[in-house]
């Protein structure tokens, strides 16, 4: 077993945290077990060792080899602690007066992976010394001088400069305090107050993937990053203070147009300066084709694009003298949708499918279809799996990238929704009339397959295949008294049933393609699937 620290990575940093007992030193590290980084509950010792090899310091306060171990988690082999900081259990405090700038010291780690045993990692690893450092108390332009060791290189890259122009700057500082240690502001020479002043490292943003949307009733965090110690912040709107507001994430709750929309800034603050960021505008948005366009687009499932359906009322069914009817299911009613809703434009491909079902813990298929193809519908897939697993993680993926709008919901479209995006004010059997027509639709193929979407005209409302390809699943349970009442507003299909009802028909030439219709409907037992059913996704108010 060949166990290592691939690198310590250790953060000794300017301003670092005094108490009344000495200092803490910042400390991050990785450790690996025969290659493999480390996961898990690790044991460790710490020492410090001068250049004669001495420890003159361990994690119990001794000065030579520790006994006992400090036990601290370890993820994807990296782990981190506060070397002195009496508040890790068994760790004991570092006293500043260790530190000489003539005599550097080393850190040393051993670790324990629970199998191998004890062993010490890599090499120790040299502390840069630094006689003095400095740290704000907030009392009002005074800064106390207190000597500790740090590490600088990182410091002086970032302030630009050379680590021995960092140490002369700071015994320079050290040498112009008072004997209490305390030097007022006006000692720091205008390249040290640089250093020292906030670095604004991101102003505020939104989501990177949520394409600038923010939505009415949508919760969100905007955030703003920087560097420095002793940090204040204050969130302002259209250049006003608010109220309260004064750490690096501020969140909106409930969005609303009359109250967020503005634009959004921060000052951050400490004693050695100030930074304000640029603006971040916000305009709340309705769901709605007039605030997002006639398009919407399904960012976890390759852009998938859904177009608006407006409310509207129309003539579901057909009349008595259309050939193929069914009269038990197909009677003609007024519906009234009064909901605007995004519907597919194109039946679910079998790319957009794989793009989330790749993540689904079900064992099912991310490739189920039987004729191949990225761009071709997606089929063999029942009811239960598109309800039971790929609208819950579609509506996950959307949610977590901000690309769901707060009230709404990713679903099958009711079969009313359907039939009225596949009618679109039309009243014939098909989209373009009543007659067969191969040319418009793929359909009443003796033996055929399915085609890549949208290779055949879209009807009047921008949506293709509705008629042909595969038969697509909506969400209503069947009933053949379904129909009742000659008026019936947003329907939504029974509650409860035996088998779910699909729409449109498929390639095939099953009745010579009564079946492709926008009135009929055909019924499966909701885990029952095919090489002709497939189905197309809505986006509606929950």
């Amino acid at each position: 077993m060949n166990c290592f620290l691939s690198k310590v990575l250790v953060y000794l940093i300017v301003l670092p945290w005094f108490n009344l007992f000495g200092i803490t030193l910042p400390h991050q590290g990785r450790v690996s077990v025969s290659g493999i980084p480390f996961n898990g509950t690790g044991s460790f010792r710490f020492a410090l060792v001068d250049q004669s090899n001495n420890i003159t310091w361990n994690h119990e306060g001794g000065t030579g080899m520790p006994s006992n171990d400090l036990t601290l988690e370890v993820s994807r082999g990296f782990y981190q602690c506060n070397i002195g900081d009496p508040s890790v259990e068994g760790m004991s405090n570092l006293p500043s007066s260790l530190f000489d700038i003539n005599n550097p010291l080393s850190l040393r780690i051993w670790f324990n992976d629970g199998v191998n045993g004890l062993q010490q990692l890599d090499d120790d690893q040299p502390l840069h010394i630094a006689p003095y450092s400095l740290s704000s108390p907030r009392t009002g332009g005074e800064i106390v001088a207190s000597q500790l060791g740090e590490s600088i290189s990182i410091q002086a890259v970032n302030a630009g400069t050379t680590e021995s122009d960092i140490i002369n700057r700071l015994s320079t500082l050290a040498q112009a305090a008072s004997p209490d240690g305390k030097i007022t502001a006006s000692t720091l020479d205008s390249s040290l107050i640089s250093y020292l002043t906030p670095k604004l490292l991101s102003p505020p943003s939104l989501p990177a993937q949520s394409d600038g949307h923010v939505y009415t009733g949508q919760t969100l965090a905007l955030k703003v990053e920087a560097e420095g110690r002793f940090l204040t912040y204050q969130w302002q709107k259209d250049g006003v203070n608010l109220h309260g507001e004064n750490n690096s994430t501020f969140k909106i709750s409930e969005a609303n147009a009359s109250i967020h929309d503005g634009n959004y800034s921060v000052i951050i603050t400490n004693d050695f300066g100030t930074v304000a960021t640029s603006g971040l505008q916000i305009s709340i948005l309705e769901v709605n084709n007039s605030t997002l366009g006639q398009s919407f687009f399904v960012r976890s499932a390759n852009d998938m694009e859904l177009s608006w359906v407006p409310a509207g009322s129309f003539v579901m069914g057909s009349p008595a003298n259309q050939w193929g009817r069914d009269p038990a299911d197909e009677v003609e009613h007024n519906v009234s949708i009064t909901q605007g809703f995004y519907l597919g434009l194109f039946e679910v491909t079998q790319s957009q499918f794989l793009s989330i079902m790749k993540d689904n813990q079900k064992g099912i298929s991310t490739r189920p279809s039987s004729f191949n193809g990225d761009h071709n519908p997606v089929e063999n897939v029942s009811w239960n799996d598109i309800e039971s697993t790929f609208l819950p993680l579609l509506n996950q993926k959307e949610e977590a990238i901000g690309n769901l709008p707060y009230g709404w919901s990713y679903a099958l479209p009711t079969e009313a929704e359907w039939e009225y995006a596949c009618r679109a004010h039309t009243r014939s059997a098909f989209y373009w009339g009543d007659n067969n027509d191969t040319d418009l639709a793929n359909y009443m193929e003796s033996v055929g397959n399915t085609k890549r979407v949208g290779c055949y005209p879209p009807n009047p409302w921008g949506f293709y295949d509705m008629h042909g390809n595969v038969s697509e699943w909506v969400s209503d349970w069947y009933d053949v008294n379904y129909f009742t009442d000659q008026n019936i507003t947003d329907p939504v299909g029974y509650q409860t049933g035996t088998v779910k009802i699909y729409k449109g028909g498929a390639f095939s030439g099953q009745s010579l393609g009564s079946y492709t219709r926008a009135a009929f409907k055909g019924t499966l037992y909701p885990h029952e699937k095919g090489s002709q059913l497939g189905f197309r996704l809505a986006l509606k108010r929950i």
